[in-house]
């Protein structure tokens, strides 16, 4: 069986303790996600992290080093994502707005008050990382990921 595989990249954009972060609304529900996407063609991850983060909160950023990378697949649908998590810094702070399809709304947002419910799977192992654990890896950490139906019967992602 063919799998369609894509590469994505997403900014993780930390300015005076906050972080960017949008309100996305994927398969029925809305979760904070970072600022990301797919690659365009001859873009690199770090081009595309940023082309994504300005074109979904308004807000250009300098991406930085790799933070995370994740293999996701959804075998029900023969998808796979190879994602890149980048720390990025803002060149100009601003108030971020939705400017994108499926995004509810941009903001500056404290990351020690993000939920498990109202946050994105993918952002859960990264969400220890920014907190400064002293247990924390000082390289890039490397996670899988796939999708499930839950209890009610909805795709989401997990962690593996």
């Amino acid at each position: 069986m063919t799998w369609n595989t894509r590469a994505t990249a997403f900014a993780w954009t930390v300015h005076e303790g906050r972080l960017l972060a949008v309100l996305h609304e994927r398969l029925g529900a809305e979760v904070w996600e970072v600022p990301g996407g797919h690659l365009d063609h001859g873009e690199t991850f770090e081009q595309a992290a940023a082309r994504e983060t300005r074109e979904e909160t308004g807000i250009a950023v300098h991406v930085q080093d790799l933070m995370a990378t994740c293999v996701h697949e959804w075998a029900e649908r023969r998808q796979r994502r190879l994602i890149m998590f980048f720390r990025a810094v803002p060149v100009e702070v601003e108030e971020p707005r939705a400017c994108d399809v499926g995004i509810v709304r941009a903001e500056w947002v404290d990351p020690g008050g993000m939920t498990a419910e109202s946050t994105s799977a993918f952002l859960h192992p990264l969400l220890g990382l920014a907190a400064g654990d002293a247990d924390a890896p000082s390289h890039p950490i490397m996670f899988r990921a796939e999708h499930r139906k839950d209890a009610s019967g909805r795709w989401r992602p997990y962690i593996l």
